[in-house]
């Protein structure tokens, strides 16, 4: 699971802040998802749902998502942190997406902090 996948997860789910953030920043599910499709190819066949190994920029994404969770004072890693992941792993195909669409890293960091929302969920 690539940098790539990451971001088509996060921007397929349009009632979570960070598919609402990357909207905001005009890369919406629609747009997102043909430029990945544009750059590695439209899916065919079964999807493969079992031990889908992660790349290494993959998991860069999570490590930047909690960092990028503690620079806004969030008590929690949400989809908007992903988003931030996904556009701060800079070897990623998601970073490149997402700057030729015209995403800026401040641009979505407002975006998901103003999405924030007040009470954040409970702790695991």
């Amino acid at each position: 699971i690539g940098t790539e996948h990451l971001l088509l997860g996060v921007a397929a789910e349009p009632e979570r802040a960070g598919a609402e953030a990357l909207a905001r920043c005009g890369a919406g599910a629609e747009v997102v998802t043909a430029a990945v499709n544009g750059r590695i190819g439209v899916p065919s066949g079964e999807p493969r749902t079992v031990n889908l190994p992660f790349t290494l920029n993959g998991k860069a994404v999570f490590d930047h998502a909690v960092r990028e969770s503690a620079r806004l004072g969030h008590e929690y890693v949400g989809t908007g942190h992903l988003a931030l992941g996904c556009r701060t792993v800079s070897a990623g195909l998601a970073a490149e997406i997402l700057a030729n669409l015209g995403v800026s890293y401040d641009d979505l960091r407002q975006a998901v902090a103003e999405l924030a929302p007040t009470n954040p969920p409970p702790r695991a």
